[in-house]
């Protein structure tokens, strides 16, 4: 994440793992669910095999949408309310379209095709 609260993420997440490693003896299971399996991933990506070793015995991935969410076409081009029926969609749309992890959650090529 390039944004200053994705890498606050990375740190506090970084940190986390550290404190379980200090406190418990060993590595810590890394269990994430929905976007938080894309930013696990992109963190542990970005750590040296020695400290993954260190602090990571595993990661858990539930329900990671690797391949995007055709959801997220409609959320940029229309918005969405999410089932709110008192926020109309347009209202919402223009701050949706701001949010890092709907651009990074648009489908793939390689997996909805081209």
């Amino acid at each position: 994440p390039s944004s200053k609260v994705g890498r606050r993420f990375t740190a506090d997440l970084r940190a986390l793992l550290e404190r379980a490693r200090e406190a418990s003896g060993r590595p810590a299971l890394l269990l994430a669910h929905s976007y938080g399996c894309l930013l696990s991933l992109h963190f542990l990506q970005g750590q040296s095999a020695a400290w993954k070793a260190k602090h990571v015995a595993g990661f858990v991935s539930a329900g990671g949408p690797y391949g995007g969410s055709a959801h997220e076409l409609v959320v940029l081009a229309s918005g969405s309310n999410e089932g709110v029926a008192t926020v109309h969609p347009l209202t919402i749309r223009h701050e949706q379209r701001s949010y890092e992890s709907n651009h990074l959650m648009l489908p793939s090529p390689a997996v909805f095709g081209a």
